[in-house]
């Protein structure tokens, strides 16, 4: 996707995160943040609202969505280390925290959100992201 330093998209981020780098951004569950710029690799220069005059950092993409399970999966009991794997149900939500590459594309390591547990690896194309807009585009 696009975005630019003149457009306005403000979002409620559905997770936390610490920085592990001096130039990322340190956020919480609830915070809004203003998004910036995107880069190709998978980032995005944020900012959280409620500090006006604080500093822009860059967050992971995948941090943004909560993913939406539009296809069920059930991992195969035959497959090695079967227990790493997440079964997922029609209508459960997830954060996906690393998405894989090389042999392992379109396969997601993630955890259910909200209340209920549960971590581990799952298909991609069984997840929908979602972002949670906390403004209308274009509006402050």
């Amino acid at each position: 996707w696009r975005l630019d330093a003149q457009q306005k998209v403000f979002v409620i981020s559905p997770s936390e995160r610490s920085p592990t780098g001096a130039s990322e951004l340190k956020y919480s569950l609830g915070d809004e943040l203003r998004l910036r710029r995107h880069v190709e690799t998978g980032w995005v220069l944020a900012a959280r609202v409620a500090d006006c005059a604080g500093p822009e950092g860059w967050m992971p993409k995948v941090g943004l969505s909560v993913w939406q399970v539009h296809q069920a999966f059930q991992p195969d009991a035959s497959w090695p280390n079967y227990e790493r794997f997440m079964s997922l149900a029609v209508g459960e939500t997830v954060l996906v925290q690393n998405e894989y590459e090389g042999e392992w594309k379109g396969w997601a390591f993630g955890k259910r959100w909200g209340e209920q547990d549960g971590e581990g690896v799952f298909r991609l194309n069984c997840v929908v992201p979602y972002v949670m807009l906390s403004r209308e585009l274009g509006s402050e």
